[in-house]
């Protein structure tokens, strides 16, 4: 008698402890990638807030294999852009879950954007959002996924102390202020995001003043002493690390007493690190330079190396410092090397499209 009650027992709380994680079944979709960052990463962070969410015991997590087993089954086809609350809900219905999380993982110039939101399968609306800016490194967001986890997982446990009206109103009021916060969210980052466009697609313009100082034996034997420089550049963003372009400028050189113009037409790439406000960058640059003196005007190939730095003072106009090395024409044409060491400090201006 003894032994079947305490059968009894046993099967009637597990029944309860399964039907309190049924009630609490929640299915992660994959985070969408937003700005730079890659889609491994930000699969490696689902996976991550997944097993997170698990470890709080709050939620009977859906599997990412078995997820897609079930659509299987259903024949359904999850695509990549099934971001949105309507596509969430219809998952969810399929998986039988009674809720459905979804959301954004980006990268805007340094910064790291976590976008978040639980969606209640019945009603279709939302329960939580949960947004996070970081900088630092990469490895830093598995924490962050581990507190928004641990964050669902304390509002879904005061809400079930509450009493059902109370949670009805709780969660209801929660909506709503997330409702709000995530439409000024979502203005925020699009407002970020039509920033962070002028810095990774549109056209760079920049303005250099400095010297140009021949080096080599285009100084000490063809007696040129060193001048003026200005260039002038345009080039298409290709993205935040890449700039396709076309250099222009003009030096002027004292060759004993005469004027010595050289007029540089080139066609550059210029490679980015960027660190914070910082940009530093390496030039690779191929063309002509035309190159005059009293009875002397011929065009002759060139090609230049060159670093440099820039720092964004407001948004989009940055301070600029180069230094560029070039090499004009051959040494069969000239009896030496032509060099010259450019210094050019100036401004820069991203104009997006």
């Amino acid at each position: 008698m003894n032994k079947f009650v305490l059968i009894l027992f046993m099967c009637g709380l597990s029944a309860f402890a399964q039907s309190r994680n049924a009630n609490n079944a929640v299915a992660v979709l994959e985070f969408q990638k937003t700005g730079s960052i890659t889609n491994d990463d930000v699969q490696t962070l689902s996976n991550r807030f997944r097993t997170m969410l698990f470890q709080t015991r709050t939620f009977n997590v859906i599997e990412r294999n078995k997820m897609k087993e079930i659509l299987k089954e259903q024949e359904f086809i999850l695509s990549d852009d099934c971001n949105t609350n309507e596509c969430a809900v219809q998952v969810g219905q399929l998986l039988g879950v009674e809720y459905m999380i979804a959301g954004d993982i980006g990268l805007i110039g340094d910064t790291y954007t976590i976008d978040l939101r639980m969606i209640d399968v019945r009603t279709g609306q939302l329960v939580q959002t949960h947004s996070k800016d970081y900088d630092g490194k990469i490895a830093g967001l598995l924490e962050i996924m581990k507190q928004i986890a641990n964050s669902f997982s304390q509002f879904q446990k005061d809400a079930a102390k509450m009493k059902p009206d109370e949670s009805k109103t709780a969660v209801s009021s929660a909506s709503t202020e997330k409702d709000k916060q995530a439409s000024k969210t979502q203005s925020t980052t699009a407002s970020t995001t039509a920033g962070a466009k002028s810095k990774s697609k549109g056209l760079a313009f920049r303005l250099l003043f400095g010297t140009a100082t021949p080096t080599g034996k285009f100084d000490s034997e063809a007696g040129v002493k060193g001048g003026s420089n200005l260039m002038v550049g345009c080039s298409y963003i290709f993205g935040p690390r890449i700039q396709i372009g076309i250099d222009f400028g003009v030096q002027n050189f004292d060759q004993d007493g005469s004027n010595e113009k050289m007029v540089p037409f080139l066609a550059s790439i210029r490679f980015y690190t960027i660190s914070k406000r910082f940009k530093n960058y390496l030039t690779l640059g191929l063309g002509t330079t035309k190159v005059t003196f009293p009875g002397f005007d011929k065009s002759f190939s060139t090609s230049k190396f060159g670093t440099g730095v820039s720092y964004e003072i407001i948004n989009n106009l940055n301070a600029e410092m180069s230094l560029d090395f070039t090499k004009v024409g051959t040494k069969n044409e000239f009896g030496y090397d032509k060099t010259v060491t450019q210094f050019g400090l100036g401004i820069n201006y991203n104009l997006a499209f």
